[in-house]
């Protein structure tokens, strides 16, 4: 197999679980039924370009337009730098900053990087009223003005996946894969960081608010207790949520409970947790 076939092969190659995710692109609200479309990240993006070509053999070059931005994507190949071009509109979310990774994403898919999910079928997801509770898969709320609903991340087909054992392990942890030979449960502050963004994106938190809660969160000396407030206190915010668009209550109560939940230790958020779901079943 030639260089550049072997090169082809590994940026085609399918990416871990942890580096794909789902966004709800059309609901149906007759069925609480939504179309999930699978996007790879554009972290994951950039660290399949230095594993194939090194940090020092490609480049990004961006250009802000008046409804989005371009992307020049660069590799070297054979003592020359080849280029692709995609462009994507400003996001909804962090408009700019949302748009520079689209777009690399984009201009990426055009070296073949993450293009095969392309090829999945349509999945569909059910929007439920209620949070599942005892759910091993990662759970998102959605929210719009005519429905709102926690959905569950569909499972993949394994030809999407990177076979286990070419799943990077860190370094504790891969005497006890290779002896158990499973994959380890998704990483706490990284479920934490996922539920933040879904937070942000519904404009349950402000970006003040996103921000503190990110940098503590990825901290090297933040510990299990903290984690577990925060999945509690996320947890709550999103139920919050859901009952502020069912209008069981009025926009003082709701403010004054999104306070107390905010500031409020860990012991003292499971007296607010009983007070939502009063409102929830009133």
């Amino acid at each position: 197999m030639s260089q550049v076939n072997e090169i082809e092969k590994k940026l085609k190659e399918p990416f871990q679980r942890s580096d794909i995710g789902f966004r709800i692109v059309k609901v149906n609200k007759n069925n609480r039924k939504a179309l999930a479309l699978a996007y790879i990240t554009s972290r994951a993006v950039m660290d399949r370009l230095d594993e194939v070509f090194g940090c020092e053999k490609w480049s990004d070059e961006y250009q802000v337009l008046e409804i989005g931005v371009t992307c020049k994507l660069s590799v070297k190949l054979n003592g020359e730098f080849i280029t692709k071009e995609d462009a994507a509109p400003f996001t909804s979310i962090e408009a700019l900053k949302g748009s520079f990774s689209d777009a690399l994403k984009r201009a990426a898919v055009k070296f073949g990087i993450g293009r095969y999910l392309y090829s999945l079928p349509d999945i569909y997801v059910e929007l439920l009223e209620n949070k599942p509770e005892d759910e091993i898969g990662r759970i998102h709320l959605y929210h719009s003005n005519e429905l709102s609903g926690w959905w569950v991340e569909p499972s993949l087909p394994d030809w999407a996946l990177i076979s286990k054992d070419k799943v990077p392990v860190p370094g504790k942890q891969k005497k006890i894969l290779k002896q158990n030979k499973t994959v380890q449960p998704e990483i706490p502050h990284v479920k934490l960081l996922r539920q933040l963004d879904n937070l942000l994106q519904c404009g349950v938190v402000p970006k003040q608010k996103f921000d503190e809660c990110r940098q503590k969160i990825i901290a090297p000396d933040t510990g299990p207790g903290l984690f577990r407030y925060f999945e509690k206190q996320f947890s709550l915010l999103e139920v919050l949520h859901v009952l502020s668009g069912r209008n069981v209550m009025s926009e003082e109560k709701e403010a004054a409970i999104y306070k107390k939940i905010i500031n409020c230790k860990l012991r003292g958020l499971s007296a607010i947790e009983n007070e939502l779901k009063a409102l929830e079943a009133a």
